[in-house]
């Protein structure tokens, strides 16, 4: 193995590993998204999903913000 392959062989496995963690970031983002159990206990007053909630205290909660 010469220094060109060497080189050429870290290059793909770091193209390829970012690859796969860029990947596991955005499937793992969409899981959250699209489950509706809350793990927070219902503190949506600070939670950071607030304004993309879809249950219906978070509804409450944002009005009682506003209000």
């Amino acid at each position: 193995m010469d220094r060109r392959d060497f080189i050429n062989r870290i290059f793909r496995g770091g193209l390829l590993a970012s690859l796969a963690v860029i990947s596991g970031i955005l499937f793992s983002r969409r899981q959250v998204a699209l489950q509706d159990d809350c793990f927070d206990d219902f503190q949506c007053r600070n939670c950071r999903k607030l304004n993309n909630c879809t249950l219906p205290e978070a509804d409450k909660a944002r009005v009682d913000e506003k209000g």
